[in-house]
């Protein structure tokens, strides 16, 4: 399964299936187009960490809005990098 199959796995876990797979693009925001929440949002980081099988800091996760940031962590946790790396960009 690809890394963003499991990501919109992740985010279905949280939101629901209604969400269509061709709406998620690098540029959806996870707020003002999905409708997320704060709570929401703790608890889709905390899915990722368990899906992923990585720790997410409390600093970075607060600082991604848009699926491609989702998308750019769990690839960069996927690859063994430091989660701290996308906090930048």
């Amino acid at each position: 399964m690809l890394n963003s199959e499991r990501l919109e796995k992740c985010l279905r876990a949280v939101m629901g299936p209604p969400i269509p797979g061709e709406y998620l693009t690098p540029a959806t925001d996870i707020f003002d187009d999905l409708g997320m929440d704060s709570l929401d949002r703790i608890e889709f980081v905390m899915t990722i960490e368990e899906e992923f099988g990585v720790d997410i800091d409390d600093e970075v996760a607060d600082t991604l809005r848009t699926w491609g940031q989702f998308l750019k962590l769990v690839d960069k946790c996927a690859k063994g990098k430091s989660e701290s790396a996308v906090a930048g960009g």
